[in-house]
């Protein structure tokens, strides 16, 4: 499954419950592999990580939440910072790297399939 494909379905998930993406699928997300990988693509600075994760350690809600370390106003080691985490463009930039996590990984996939499935 391609990171298009992916988001699609994501906008169409969306659009179908109307409820937020990440609030459902932050169970199958899991925050360290999300998090080490976006270092690894540069989506997130080393130092930005280094702070995600002592805050992670520390079983801090803005680590552990996807809604906060995704896209956030205030959080400031989210992937994507934003003045409001609604903005057309910052949702989309954000949604496309979860996208691009999930296609990159078999087990995502699964995750993501199963997610899709269960109509959670």
């Amino acid at each position: 499954m391609e990171k298009q494909e992916i988001f699609d379905k994501i906008v169409e998930w969306e659009s179908e419950a109307g409820e937020d993406f990440l609030d459902y699928f932050d169970g199958y997300l899991r925050a360290n592999n999300f998090m080490f990988w976006c270092m690894g693509r540069r989506y997130i600075s080393k130092e930005n990580f280094g702070l995600w994760e002592a805050e992670w350690r520390k079983s801090k809600l803005e680590a552990e939440c996807a809604n906060y370390y995704v896209c956030s106003e205030d959080t400031p080691y989210a992937i994507v910072k934003t003045d409001d985490r609604y903005l057309e463009d910052d949702w989309k930039k954000a949604y496309m790297i979860v996208a691009e996590f999930i296609s990159e990984s078999p087990t995502y996939i699964r995750r993501f399939t199963k997610f899709l499935e269960e109509g959670e």
